[in-house]
């Protein structure tokens, strides 16, 4: 499976018919898909993995080797979190999506993120609009990403990102 050209959409999913589906599904159709397809990437979603095989290890394996991702924090999902904070250790990038009707903890509110009202047809325009943007100069190398977490943090079992990937690897 190649990640190459691949962006990996963190999201909480709930069961199909759940409201939960409805609003994750909508922001996917509306939002991510479209802004990292306008940047020639692919959106995958973990629902949208249909590889034979543990589906937490495939998650992990788009965490970890996808060049993009995109964090809908709406709702503050554990799930999520979880995923996001792994992405943050290893400083891969990843940029913040939410509605405005979430309260974020204090761990990642201080993090650009862009915020919407999801009861709005034209915030879905302006959202998508900012996230296309953003990606855009990251792939185009006119941006950088900045990870939140400090370089020394990250270093401080004197693991590389490579080396990390490695012992994800040699977990597999």
């Amino acid at each position: 499976m190649s990640l190459e050209k691949k962006c990996f959409v963190m999201s909480p999913i709930g069961p199909p018919g759940s409201e939960i589906r409805h609003r994750s599904d909508e922001l996917f159709t509306h939002l991510s898909r479209p802004a990292v397809s306008a940047v020639g990437f692919e959106a995958v979603r973990a629902d949208h993995i249909d590889e034979q095989g543990r589906i937490t290890d495939q998650i992990l394996a788009h965490i970890f080797g996808c060049p993009l991702a995109i964090a809908d924090l709406t709702g503050v999902n554990p799930n999520v979190m979880y995923e996001l904070a792994l992405r943050h250790a290893c400083q891969l990038p990843v940029w913040q999506v939410v509605s405005d009707d979430t309260h974020l903890p204090f761990d990642v509110s201080d993090i650009r993120t862009i915020k919407f009202d999801r009861r709005e047809i034209n915030e879905y325009a302006r959202a998508l609009s900012e996230l296309t943007q953003l990606l855009r100069a990251f792939v185009n190398g006119t941006a950088r990403y900045q990870s939140p977490v400090p370089s020394a943090a990250s270093h401080s079992l004197g693991l590389s990102e490579q080396q990390t990937l490695n012992l994800y690897k040699l977990h597999q």
